[in-house]
């Protein structure tokens, strides 16, 4: 394996607050968690075996006081909080992505670390139709061929403000 660096955290220049209580370790686990990295990948990234990603991952959700009950969920939460303290700017620009109203507020669910079955209650459909919206929502943002769903949807949590609401969405009140 050859392992790619990763900044520690006095080197990323950002705020701490409560993220302090991570490892150094934890803390680099994270940072790739939140720019959609599989466990694999962040295992070879980081030369550590898979499992041991898997038990850091495990550590940060016990640390930030995320149930782990759905380890996809627990995921993009811990992304989440992450993007909330540092401001994570995976994209820079504007994403052109065309969306329809309706996928566009299943986006907006999506990137609040609403599972499917959460999106379909919200918005009174079928999972079945929120997971064609997910996968035509991936495919217009260039999504696809990821071996894993939790990491196409933290990359699309993470694109989610930089891509403009389209003609006739009115936000849920």
């Amino acid at each position: 394996m050859t392992a790619t660096k990763v900044l520690p955290r006095a080197e990323v220049n950002m705020p701490l607050q409560d993220l302090d209580s991570l490892t150094e370790r934890e803390f680099q686990v994270l940072a790739l968690i939140a720019s959609g990295h599989s466990n694999r990948s962040i295992g070879n990234r980081l030369s550590i075996m898979e499992k041991s990603v898997e038990n850091y991952a495990n550590h940060i959700y016990l640390k930030l006081g995320i149930e782990n009950d759905d380890n996809t969920f627990a995921r993009v939460k811990a992304a989440l909080m992450y993007r909330e303290k540092y401001q994570f700017g995976f994209v820079k620009e504007k994403v052109d992505a065309d969306l329809k109203p309706r996928e566009y507020e299943v986006l907006s669910l999506l990137a609040r670390g609403y599972s499917n079955a959460e999106i379909a209650r919200e918005l009174c459909i079928m999972n079945k139709s929120v997971q064609n919206y997910i996968n035509r929502i991936h495919s217009k943002l260039g999504i696809y061929g990821l071996n894993s769903s939790y990491t196409s949807r933290v990359l699309a949590m993470l694109m989610f403000d930089r891509i403009p609401a389209p003609n006739g969405y009115t936000p849920r009140t």
